[in-house]
């Protein structure tokens, strides 16, 4: 069986800690297609981390359904995930799960064992002796502390839940669950046997009446529960009558007055739970925004792994990291490209630092194809959050301009009069000063950094519009020579 490097990312052929290679397999049925992780127990072995942990943390990755195999929960050794996924996307997963849960943060070595403590999850280092706390803001999170691992495992590959622990705090194994759940069955019958029987035989108890002992027995002409049911409808006919009666007796434009409130107040109620629905749906669908701090978080983690790996990864292995962060934290290609230049360029982007990485961003642009509005969009977007970035940027659009990612025409059209003078063109070839005017500002408000870059790319936007007005003469003189 092929290995890999703890994480895989380390290349060097003598590293002392390894792990079996994620073997999966394609299957297909009637519910679907799903992959199935052939040796996640062997995995979690080499890691020694439960396997249960690394399979919740695919399908939270993911956004797909996961489900064990062989063995259950206690003893898991295969596992299955939705859809058909290849080791190009699951290995840099597994990765990522080892940089959070495995790699001590001190040495960076796969030493450390995991505790849940008081609700957090931390970990101690056997090489280094660091201990600290570890992610508990992750969506796994929850689920390690719900189903912290085994203490009396020394493996680390066993997971505690509540329905192991007893009352005395110690383990119960299936069959001590089962005989309890029995022994309460047992004791739930013979109660309600006996309540049967002492209805279906009162027992007699004695009075005294002056010297004379009588012996009274009460019986019931209706059964309990009957009777006891009778007694619920009455109580609920009495609570009817009496609210009848208190609404009756009021005064009648008092009662119009609170139904009128009441009918506004509901309908308040009701319209501000239509705008909040609108706007959580018009969130859904935009996804993650470039300016959120979740963003600066999947910033900070592509920064840290390209560099621990530098320049040994290639242009395809990066593409894969930012694509499994899209598919996992949901955003489109605008706000893509945008982390791209913050990865890469850092905060002081510069004509010299975007030359250097100008290949890998134009693997992005051209996977999928972007407009070249979305370009400029997103280098808008990367002043916005730099400004210190802002004097640069004439160079920096000058070689978008070189690299074809804009041409003259759409670098002008974005930021020019071009750009409301088309959206402001009525039906019947007019112009709408208004309409214009509104275009411009919407745009300006939806494009983040508009107007800072605009304004800082004033000198080569003139430069531009010089040339092209010199293309149009030389092609009028052109022209008139050929009459």
């Amino acid at each position: 069986m092929a290995r890999v490097n703890i994480p895989s990312s380390i290349i060097d052929p003598q590293y002392r800690y390894t792990m079996p290679q994620l073997i999966l397999k394609h299957e297909s049925s009637g519910n679907g297609s799903k992959t199935c992780i052939v040796n996640v127990g062997e995995v979690g072995r080499a890691l020694h981390r439960p396997p249960q942990y690394i399979t919740k943390w695919f399908g939270n990755e993911l956004g797909a359904l996961t489900t064990s195999a062989k063995g259950g929960d206690r003893d898991m050794q295969m596992a299955f995930v939705k859809g058909h996924l290849d080791t190009r996307v699951m290995q840099p997963m597994l990765d990522k799960f080892i940089h959070k849960y495995v790699l001590c943060e001190n040495c960076n070595l796969p030493e450390s064992n995991l505790v849940v403590k008081r609700g957090r999850i931390t970990a101690k280092c056997r090489a280094c002796g660091w201990a600290g706390p570890l992610d508990n803001d992750d969506k796994l999170a929850k689920y390690i502390i719900t189903h912290p691992p085994d203490a009396s495992d020394a493996s680390g590959l066993s997971i505690t839940t509540s329905a192991d622990v007893g009352t005395g705090g110690g383990k119960k194994d299936r069959q001590a669950r089962r005989a309890e759940k029995a022994q309460r069955q047992a004791q739930h019958a013979g109660q309600v046997g006996r309540d049967d029987d002492d209805l279906a035989n009162p027992r007699p108890h004695h009075q005294h009446v002056g010297d004379e002992q009588i012996k009274v027995v009460e019986v019931s002409d209706t059964p309990h529960g009957a009777s006891q049911n009778t007694k619920d409808n009455k109580c609920k006919s009495d609570k009817k009558d009496k609210k009848d009666k208190d609404c009756s007796g009021r005064e009648g434009h008092k009662h119009e007055h609170r139904s009128t409130d009441k009918a506004d107040t509901n309908a308040d109620i009701c319209a501000s739970e239509v705008v909040e629905g609108k706007a959580k749906a018009r969130d859904t669908l935009d996804g993650l925004q470039y300016d959120e701090a979740e963003t600066r978080n999947v910033i900070k983690e592509l920064q840290t792994l390209r560099a621990m790996q530098g320049n040994q990864r290639s242009l395809d292995d990066f593409f894969q990291e930012v694509r499994l962060q899209q598919i996992s934290k949901v955003f489109d290609h605008k706000s893509r490209l945008y982390i791209v230049l913050e990865t890469l360029c850092g905060n002081t982007m510069d004509a010299k630092t975007l030359g250097e990485v100008k290949h890998v961003v134009a693997g992005f642009i051209a996977k999928p194809k972007m407009e070249p509005s979305e370009v400029l969009w997103a280098f808008g977007a990367y002043l916005q959050m730099n400004r210190g970035a802002v004097k640069l940027y004439p160079l920096v659009l000058k070689l978008i301009y070189d690299e074809d990612w804009a041409s003259e025409e759409q670098i002008l059209n974005y930021y020019g009069e071009d750009r409301r003078t088309a959206a402001a063109t009525t039906a019947d070839g007019g112009y709408s000063r208004t309409t214009a005017i509104g275009y411009l500002q919407n745009s300006q408000q939806e494009d983040p950094g508009f107007a800072i870059a605009k304004q800082s790319a004033s000198p080569f936007l003139k430069w531009l519009q010089s040339t092209a007005s010199d293309d149009e003469e030389s092609s009028d003189d052109d022209a008139t020579d050929s009459r």
